[in-house]
């Protein structure tokens, strides 16, 4: 196995595709980030930034292209996760890391997104891994796993 880099983002997650709003400047549409996802992605940034300083090997990070990387998110909400669109959620994260972990998100070509409930913790927990296997190889394996009733999970 290649580079492994574990995170820990405390706080209740805050998806950024749900939290932008059209507004007019000067006469034409714009796009406006409220200012609490702007404070949550400093947030992670800043969560990220602690754990990578202490990280053995800091000197690597951010990792370069063309590396490709996989990323595994588990979304931990403090209340019933339902309402929280699985699709949505990795955006702000993986965007926050960028410049920390990896020079850019698309650099990410594998990867797994769940979420839960955690009331007592809310947390975003990350896992990026160097060296990924070919997605093509792993789709077609996946998808032969599948139709022949295997256990995927």
């Amino acid at each position: 196995m290649g580079h492994v880099i574990t995170l820990v983002i405390p706080g209740k997650p805050i998806s950024k595709d749900n939290r932008r709003s059209p507004s007019y400047r000067r006469g034409a549409l714009a796009i406006m980030i409220p200012q609490a996802y702007q404070d949550y992605e400093k947030h992670v940034a800043v969560w990220a930034l602690r754990q990578i300083l202490r990280h053995k090997n800091r000197q690597r990070l951010p990792i370069r292209r063309p590396e490709q990387l996989v990323a595994h998110l588990m979304f931990f909400y403090p209340t019933e996760p339902t309402a929280n669109d699985i699709f949505n959620s990795p955006k702000s994260v993986c965007d926050a890391l960028e410049k920390f972990a990896y020079e850019n998100d698309n650099q990410l070509v594998i990867g797994s997104v769940a979420k839960a409930k955690d009331a007592e913790n809310p947390r975003v927990e990350i896992i990026i891994l160097d060296n990924p296997p070919d997605p093509t190889i792993r789709w077609e394996r996946l998808k032969a796993a599948i139709e022949a009733g295997q256990e995927i999970l």
